[in-house]
């Protein structure tokens, strides 16, 4: 998507400067591709006692999942291919 900045001197932006955005959301079916995610009854966030073990079996997972998927996406997005 293209679009043009607008005057907003608060934070220095100067209008009609043309901005290209990339949205990207989660669109699958499967809520849980990397295969990690706890059931109900483990809640996403934990007690710091039990962060580093969250971080290793879920968050870490995810995350790296996601960036294999957007990695593609994100050069075509760079490269103006897309």
């Amino acid at each position: 998507m293209n679009v043009k900045t607008v005057d907003n001197p608060a934070y220095g932006v100067v209008g009609y400067f043309n901005v290209r955005i990339l949205f990207m959301a989660d669109n699958i079916k499967d809520s849980d591709p990397a295969g990690v995610m706890p059931n109900n009854k483990d809640p996403l966030i934990v007690l710091p006692a039990l962060g580093k073990e969250k971080f290793e079996t879920v968050y870490a997972p995810v995350a790296e999942f996601q960036s294999q998927k957007a990695a593609p996406i994100l050069k075509q997005w760079f490269e103006r291919s897309i």
